[in-house]
């Protein structure tokens, strides 16, 4: 068996592929980059993500296609699209009850989270609220 004399780009595992050699005549150029086809359609999924080619939508059904059951492995970069891709969005409805999506914000955490400084200092108190008749 060869030495690897190759990584993947996506999911770091050592390989091996020569462009030159007549065990590979009839491999596909891109294992130059990738071990297998699944790593490289992720890396091109991720990408066209990255780049804004692609929507998220476009991207989450694309990646919904691929395996992903050995994500822990792939670069820590990669990794980090899939998450951002894969997360839902949260969905607000508006006065006229039409759905708004929008990105959870640090902010937004904060608030949801028991330490929140604001529910900590009592702004949301409804003891505070008078009326006025």
């Amino acid at each position: 068996m060869p030495i690897a004399n190759r990584v993947c780009k996506t999911c770091g595992k050592e390989y091996y592929y020569c462009n030159n050699c007549e065990r590979n005549l009839n491999s596909p150029q891109w294992m130059l980059m990738w071990d297998t086809q699944n790593c490289k359609n992720i890396f091109e999924i991720v990408s066209n993500y990255a780049q804004k080619v692609d929507s998220k939508a476009v991207a989450k059904k694309k990646l919904s296609k691929c395996d992903l059951s050995q994500q822990y492995t792939f670069n820590k970069n990669i990794r980090a699209l899939i998450e951002d891709i894969m997360h839902e969005d949260k969905v607000e409805e508006t006065k006229d009850n039409t759905e708004v999506s929008r990105k959870t914000t640090r902010h937004d955490k904060e608030e949801d989270s028991d330490t929140s400084p604001k529910k900590k200092s009592g702004l949301f108190r409804t003891d505070d609220v008078t009326e006025d008749n």
